[in-house]
């Protein structure tokens, strides 16, 4: 197992930084929500009691990761008001004002996918299908059965 030092606690904010295998642990925990912390020490190569640790230091929990996924579409909803809010018109002159509306537009489409709300509108032409169903049963009846005319069977 890796053996790396405990995460570092910053002097001026009592904050924690971040190791490489902190970093790890956590982005783990945020792509999997519902893994258990053996799972993930096991997928970063460290000790069980390390993953716990760094989770308590980040405040991330069992009942914080169960709270945000039964809230998720409420919590981007807000996010994305934040950043409208944010949006002053002298930041709309600058390059950071295109990734907010980036960031709003793809919070809207993940709250619309957590609503199991449609992202996409795609047009749907029921009479063309129809249509070239009716052309594909023409050519199936008007199909030779060689077989047939051959009289093998």
């Amino acid at each position: 197992m890796k053996k790396e030092t405990p995460t570092v606690v910053k002097e001026d904010t009592k904050t924690p930084t971040a190791t490489p295998l902190a970093h790890g642990i956590i982005s783990t925990k945020n792509s999997n929500p519902t893994l258990t912390t053996r799972e993930i020490a096991t997928l970063n190569d460290c000790d069980h009691s390390h993953v716990v640790r760094v989770l308590a230091a980040y405040g991330i929990g069992a009942a914080r990761a169960r709270e945000y996924r039964e809230h998720r579409a409420e919590i981007l909803a807000g996010l994305q008001q934040k950043i409208l809010e944010s949006l002053t018109s002298a930041e709309l002159k600058k390059a950071t004002a295109y990734q907010k509306v980036g960031m709003f537009a793809l919070l809207f489409d993940k709250e619309r996918l957590e609503r199991d709300q449609s992202t996409v509108n795609v047009a749907y032409d029921a009479a063309s299908d129809r249509a070239q169903l009716a052309e594909l049963k023409a050519l199936q009846a008007s199909a030779v059965d060689v077989e047939a005319e051959q009289g093998i069977t």
